[in-house]
């Protein structure tokens, strides 16, 4: 996690295009290990599984989906900032 994001200072209309799949890949910082569709699909193949929760499931949210990188940033609204508003 590098920045979480105010939304509702956001213009959604602008932020829609970076919503996108094809938007998400071309983001310089994109690699496999980040992919929402990867990570996604690991944890439904955790649950057919059944993996077990302390030692295989919570680690790997802790590693890849909930971490919080050390060059983290402060919230904003990502560059999307609606009319009128100044930036979160």
């Amino acid at each position: 996690m590098l920045e979480f994001h105010a939304y509702n200072h956001q213009d959604s209309g602008r932020h829609g295009t970076a919503d996108t799949r094809t938007s998400w890949r071309e983001n310089p910082d994109f690699t496999p290990d980040n992919d929402p569709v990867q990570a996604s699909a690991q944890l439904i193949v955790f649950a057919r599984e059944r993996a077990d929760w302390a030692t295989i499931v919570k680690p790997y949210l802790l590693r890849q989906i909930f971490c919080i990188d050390a060059d983290a940033r402060p919230s904003s609204d990502g560059g999307f900032t609606k009319a009128g508003q100044p930036s979160a």
